[in-house]
């Protein structure tokens, strides 16, 4: 109708704000003669959006003295995607920017990649309109382990009845765990063997009838989640 009767045009047609599938009409004019006739044009609108993620985090490993870690990039994606459907969006990784923009270089192996801490680049691409994408990034972080100190041992006298053990307090190498570190920064526990120490089982209360032999102190930093262990007797 507004076609028909030259009534209120697009104030902008250079500059068109849609926010869904849209049909416009265009009028096309002599102006000599007063002619004219009109058509349809459908706008199709597609969307895409990145939504930010946290960091991917990893602790040094000291076995692997190299330094690289492996980070499962596609751990990210639902995050990424947010309320977006894995139907109608693709989630591609990239070491740079560029590569981003232009959809080229993506990273081959996102679920086990190989990293000594950077910057990954992400394209959420539109299926239906791949030429309609966002950017954006995260960080592969390496951190460092907690430092330890070197515990004393801790020794007891084995008290009436005579059976070969006894109860310690092992806070009070809880000092020389920390070497000197907050406290509040780090949580200690004491394990009677490597695997519990390692996985943070089983941990032995602060009194704990024990009978001797090594125990294995362990350290977290409550930021990172990063731990470190050491030994006593």
């Amino acid at each position: 109708v507004d076609a028909d009767a030259a009534t209120n045009a697009i104030a902008t047609p250079t500059a068109y704000d849609v926010t869904a599938n849209e049909t416009v009409f265009v009028r096309v004019e002599e102006r000599a003669s007063g002619c004219f006739n009109t058509v349809e044009l459908d706008i199709e609108y597609s969307t895409s959006q990145f939504n930010t993620v946290a960091n991917l985090e990893a602790c040094f490993d000291p076995v692997n003295i190299d330094g690289i870690e492996i980070f499962d990039l596609k751990s990210q994606d639902a995050g990424i995607l947010g309320t977006q459907s894995s139907t109608e969006y693709t989630v591609a990784y990239f070491l740079s920017q560029s590569d981003a923009d232009s959809n080229a270089n993506p990273i081959m192996n996102a679920d086990a990649f190989e990293s000594i801490g950077e910057t990954i680049f992400v394209r959420v691409s539109n299926i239906q309109d791949p030429s309609c994408f966002a950017v954006g990034s995260f960080d592969t972080v390496i951190n460092d382990l907690p430092s330890i100190g070197t515990a004393p041992d801790v020794t007891e006298c084995d008290e009436s009845p005579i059976d070969g053990a006894t109860s310690f307090d092992f806070t009070v190498n809880d000092a020389a765990v920390l070497n000197g570190q907050s406290a509040a920064a780090f949580t200690i526990s004491y394990h009677t063997n490597q695997a519990d120490a390692d996985t943070g089982s089983s941990a032995i209360s602060a009194t704990s009838t024990v009978s001797g032999g090594t125990l294995y102190a362990r350290i977290v930093d409550n930021a990172t989640g990063c731990f470190n262990t050491s030994t006593f007797n």
